[in-house]
């Protein structure tokens, strides 16, 4: 049976085959993976005369991608993509973001509480989510569906490496570095959830919902329970608070999602959000900073559309 394809990875030399025979080649990447397809006509059996050359992972896509007619081009690249995206998303070292709520007493009290939680309130954000600022500066669309969406500026950190059932004592060992972020939230969608029991993924998840900026290195933050933690709009101070506030510190956190959730490299985690949150606004200049003494580690500047 003839077969219109063959590849190999950038990294690996073509066989003497393909050198000669492969037509039209062109690159395509998934997530930083680079893959040249050479479409070429040859006999089946020749493949397992030259799979060797190819890593034994692409020869798995290369036999699950050909079926025994000829195919075009167009319908063998699909394939391709495909099964190489599903084995990018299909591994558990991906990374997460993992945030925590009601961490603040004063915040907790503003939202209709008495007091912090027991255990650590954990909730994820999607990737989808994040709006990465490297400038500390940028747009934010409000959503079409107009409904009211609340500031909550918190303190964040990525996880540098990876841990299960981590020692409080020991923490340090598993910061990445710092950042800055805002965990925008759609309020009303939020009570309309909770009201019926429902998880509230929706209502902290859409689209630019987690405006962070740079990341901070960790050499540069003394203690990340004593940082001040400010957020403007339209100049005017509406959150305002250390993060020595903190009910549950960093040290907890680490060691309470350890418990349940493997930590990995590249893992973003909130810490929580302090009192004075409230609805943003079209036009609303939003100016959030991260204080240690004097110096600002990070600012973030959004101007609201």
């Amino acid at each position: 049976m003839l077969c219109s394809v063959q590849f190999r990875t950038l990294n690996l030399k073509a066989p003497e085959l393909l050198i000669k025979q492969f037509y039209n080649p062109f690159t395509f990447d998934i997530w930083g993976l680079d893959l040249e397809l050479c479409f070429i006509n040859y006999q089946l059996e020749n493949f397992q005369k030259i799979s060797n050359s190819i890593s034994k992972s692409f020869q798995k896509i290369i036999f699950q991608c050909i079926d025994k007619n000829t195919e075009s081009k167009e319908t063998v690249d699909k394939k391709i993509k495909m099964n190489v995206l599903f084995r990018q998303v299909a591994n558990p070292t991906n990374p997460k973001i993992v945030a925590i709520a009601k961490n603040y007493v004063k915040h907790v009290k503003e939202m209709g509480g008495d007091k912090p939680p027991e255990e650590p309130v954990i909730f994820q954000k999607p990737f989808s989510s994040l709006m990465y600022l490297p400038e500390g500066k940028g747009l934010f669309q409000l959503p079409k569906h107009n409904h009211e969406i609340h500031h909550e500026i918190e303190l964040g950190f990525m996880v540098g490496k990876i841990g299960k059932n981590i020692q409080k004592d020991k923490w340090q060992e598993y910061i990445g570095g710092y950042f800055l972020a805002l965990d925008l939230t759609d309020r009303e969608m939020q009570a309309h959830f909770k009201k019926q029991g429902f998880p509230w993924d929706l209502a902290k998840g859409q689209d630019n919902f987690f405006p962070i900026t740079e990341l901070i290195q960790k050499e540069k933050v003394n203690d990340p329970n004593n940082l001040q933690l400010e957020l403007k709009i339209n100049e005017k101070v509406v959150q305002s608070d250390s993060t020595s506030s903190m009910y549950y510190k960093i040290p907890d956190l680490l060691a309470y999602i350890s418990q349940f959730m493997t930590l990995r490299p590249g893992d973003l985690v909130l810490t929580g959000t302090p009192h004075g949150v409230g609805p943003i606004k079209v036009k609303d200049q939003l100016m959030g900073t991260l204080k240690q003494g004097d110096q600002t580690l990070a600012s973030l500047n959004l101007l609201v559309e």
